[in-house]
């Protein structure tokens, strides 16, 4: 999922992860800044805590999926799902 899904559910249209460096005090209200850095720090917490998690779940897929190893003669199950069956 991307950054900018985990919040809305879908792609938004607008990004959280928008520069603010152009906003300057002086020339906006200085509350409406400081809450737009708010929400894009929260953003940045929140994206990484699901990078984290991804790692995190990808350690634990790890340690617990054992390799399998095949060699010639081994009976095995076959998945015809995408195969083509010409038998009624």
């Amino acid at each position: 999922m991307a950054d900018t899904e985990f919040a809305h559910g879908f792609p938004a249209r607008v990004l959280l992860t928008m520069d603010l460096s152009d906003f300057s005090p002086s020339a906006h209200d200085e509350a409406a800044v400081t809450l737009a850095q708010r929400i894009a720090n929260r953003h940045n917490a929140a994206s990484d805590h699901i990078a984290v998690a991804q790692v995190r779940l990808g350690h634990l897929v790890e340690k617990r999926s054992i390799p399998s190893t095949v060699s010639v003669g081994d009976k095995m199950w076959l998945d015809s799902k995408h195969t083509p069956v010409d038998i009624p």
